[in-house]
């Protein structure tokens, strides 16, 4: 099993627990928001079961245990993130390869999926849109506990932020 870790800016403390876990580690610099949705959709292409970590996450070694021997075809781990309390995100996340075979164009659905804040293939919002997709076909996320640690206090880019703001002002 391939364990994925993209990242525009690779905390020390996810690398080295990446580095701890065993497993074959690919580490992908993302350099453009939409590199993530080409990335998930390479990754879907090939079909292969892999472990998706970013870049300021830091599983325990019994946490990667648990992820890497669960059953189920789409589990993860919750972890803090900004007022939404816990979120299980692409965060740390298990895709197998049923999963894939069974929805096989899940990645390119997403590709015009337009929130108002983030453009269509923007990775902060493309694991929002695979969940949608998977539960409208009845497929449920399996969360795992306790929490993995979280080293980001909000969104990368401000969105969940300005999002707030507006909120707050009485603007949507």
């Amino acid at each position: 099993m391939r364990l994925v870790c993209p990242y525009t800016e690779l905390r020390p403390e996810t690398r080295m627990a990446a580095q701890l876990s065993g497993l074959r580690t690919r580490f992908e610099p993302m350099t453009y928001m939409a590199n993530y949705y080409t990335l998930m959709q390479r990754l879907w292409k090939r079909g292969e079961t892999f472990i998706l970590l970013e870049q300021d996450i830091v599983p325990t070694e019994a946490q990667f245990y648990d992820i890497t021997i669960c059953g189920h075809d789409w589990c993860g781990f919750p972890y803090q993130y900004a007022s939404f309390g816990l979120y299980n995100g692409a965060g740390f996340t298990r895709f197998s390869g049923r999963l894939m075979a069974a929805f096989p164009t899940l990645i390119t659905s997403t590709k015009a999926f337009d929130d108002g804040v983030h453009p269509p293939r923007h990775w902060c919002t493309l694991d929002g849109w695979m969940r949608e997709l998977l539960q409208k076909a009845g497929i449920q996320k399996v969360d795992h506990s306790p929490p993995v640690r979280h080293l980001g206090v909000g969104s990368a880019h401000g969105c969940v932020e300005a999002r707030e703001q507006q909120t707050e002002a009485g603007v949507r």
